[in-house]
């Protein structure tokens, strides 16, 4: 009875496995690459393609936010990490301010 019982679990465990993944992975260093009063728009949608969110604010600047996240779960586990890049570019389309934020949380 013992190794049914095991085995019922194992299945259980198993089949509670589960992953979900939004966004596109931006390639390590991209932030680095893009130089605050030289990098334009133009220049950061060739290489990474549309936002996840676009804002145009009132002054005519613009707000592109790139995020890709990933997270998994197998029954007894989860984890989710995180990675956002918000790039703030003036009425001219030239990059302002960068900011980047990675999360990683892992759970019992």
């Amino acid at each position: 009875m013992r190794p049914q019982f095991f085995a019922l679990i194992v299945i259980a465990a198993l089949s509670g496995c589960a992953s979900m993944e939004s966004g596109r992975a931006l390639p390590p260093g991209t932030a680095d690459t893009m130089v605050i009063g030289t990098t334009t728009e133009r220049d950061v949608r060739a290489a990474l393609g549309a936002p996840q969110s676009e804002t145009v604010n009132a002054d005519g600047s613009k707000v592109l936010v790139y995020m890709h996240m990933r997270s998994r779960s197998n029954g007894f586990t989860a984890s989710a990490d995180a990675n956002t890049l918000a790039l703030v570019f003036d009425s001219a389309g030239v990059l302002q301010r960068k900011s980047t934020q990675n999360s990683d949380t892992r759970s019992l």
